[in-house]
């Protein structure tokens, strides 16, 4: 009866053990879907669709062509790089800011310039055109919900994005 007493123990702290060692599946934009297919354009272009989706949801953009709608979102640091192509330096201060974000350029921007905010998770949450000549940029984002934020700045000759924090 002892015997069998400590079996069962050994038994049970093997599997106790054993059982930590497995690792569970996670879901993440997971949906089951009927039809879908992903194609790549000569130009590069990726486009992926999934039929049969049951909400609209959505986000696009005209500089980079990006259009997303529905669960089948990309990763926001997928779709929003944070990146700089321009030889302009760009100042965006206070960061973190309250409402007021400001923007100076070392150089005047001489195209139209469009301002996008994304929220993290790449939803589009503001977007508006700017005509030139542009030197500053100021912005009253009081009514955005403290949380962290991505601004796309975009132009002719130009494009910075920053992650920003309101608090």
């Amino acid at each position: 009866m002892c015997k069998k007493g400590i079996l069962k123990i050994l038994v049970f702290c093997l599997l106790g053990f054993f059982g930590l060692q497995v690792k569970a599946q996670s879901l993440h934009h997971q949906m089951l879907s009927s039809l879908g297919s992903t194609n790549i354009l000569k130009n590069g272009m990726i486009v992926r669709q999934t039929v049969g989706q049951q909400s609209v949801i959505g986000s696009s953009s005209l500089s980079n062509i990006i259009i997303q709608q529905g669960f089948q979102q990309s990763m926001v640091s997928k779709f929003i790089p944070v990146y700089n192509i321009s030889s302009i330096e760009t100042t965006i201060y206070p960061n973190p800011f309250l409402s007021a974000l400001n923007i100076k350029f070392s150089e005047t921007i001489s195209e139209k310039m469009s301002a996008a905010l994304y929220n993290m998770f790449g939803v589009m949450v503001y977007k508006r055109e700017y005509n030139a000549p542009l030197i500053t940029m100021d912005f009253n984002f009081e009514q955005l919900a403290p949380g962290s934020y991505i601004l796309v700045l975009t132009s002719k000759n130009y494009t910075h994005s920053k992650t920003l924090i309101k608090l």
